[in-house]
């Protein structure tokens, strides 16, 4: 079946919609619906393309079909390194930063720890490249090479990355937003592994807050936050109140 470029954005979009919603394998159907109908009309090697399989592969990591993800990840970066010259707008980059951020995601997933250093490190350093040092894209590097090196032991390393992430992340999309959750969430995590609870109680309440606001309390990443909160409350012999 043909499909319009219009027709193509909009199975990506309810691709999105059905993912957000929870229902993983519709939206790896209409992705690769979109992909395919792509690959017709542009060509395998497109920008679109490459940007339809960090989708897929976004998808399937949710799935946790970590294989397939890798492969399709993969398969986005191959293109963006054959057709460099095509990808040199803030639009284009973003996806080779996507994918970079796919990739070193799913390689710490997989516990392959210096394939995720050098991808996240890459995308850091695309990021500041394209966008500037302080730019949310930099930021958004950071925090996710900063979760790493927490995870690696690596402390003073990843306190450092994550304190520089957060306050481009509050002065350009404000404290209720997804990306100073994350931040504060790795912040939470960093600090509990220091054995510093009073200042992991401080981010892991602030992460928990933003995920109620911005999600509800009924929704997995919200259930995932006050579980935290409420472990750092526990070492500090408290107890999590719903009304504060």
């Amino acid at each position: 079946m043909l499909y319009t470029p219009s027709e193509v954005f909009e199975l990506q979009e309810s691709a999105w919609q059905l993912q957000a919603g929870g229902r993983l394998d519709d939206a790896l159907d209409a992705a690769s619906r979109a992909l395919e109908a792509v690959e017709r009309t542009d060509g395998p090697e497109s920008i679109d393309a490459a940007n339809l399989l960090n989708d897929l592969a976004e998808i399937e990591m949710e799935r946790r079909n970590f294989s397939a993800a890798l492969d399709l990840a993969h398969r986005a970066h191959a293109i963006e390194k054959r057709r460099g010259h095509l990808f040199k707008t803030d639009v284009r980059s973003r996806i080779c930063l996507k994918t970079l951020e796919l990739l070193g995601n799913l390689h710490q997933t997989l516990d392959d720890y210096v394939q995720a250093e050098a991808e996240f490190i890459q995308a850091l350093t695309l990021a500041r490249r394209i966008f500037g040092n302080a730019s949310c894209e930099a930021a958004v590097a950071r925090n996710n090479l900063g979760a790493l090196y927490n995870r690696l032991g690596r402390f003073s390393e990843s306190l450092s990355l994550l304190c520089r992430a957060l306050y481009p992340m509050i002065s350009m999309h404000g404290e209720d937003s997804p990306g100073a959750r994350s931040v504060y969430h790795n912040l939470a995590a960093l600090l509990y592994a220091r054995r510093d609870y009073p200042a992991a109680e401080e981010s892991a309440r602030k992460a928990w807050r933003i995920s109620v606001r911005l999600l509800g309390e009924d929704h997995p990443q919200t259930r995932i936050e006050e579980t935290i909160y409420a472990a750092i409350l526990n070492d500090l012999k408290r107890h999590l109140d719903f009304d504060s």
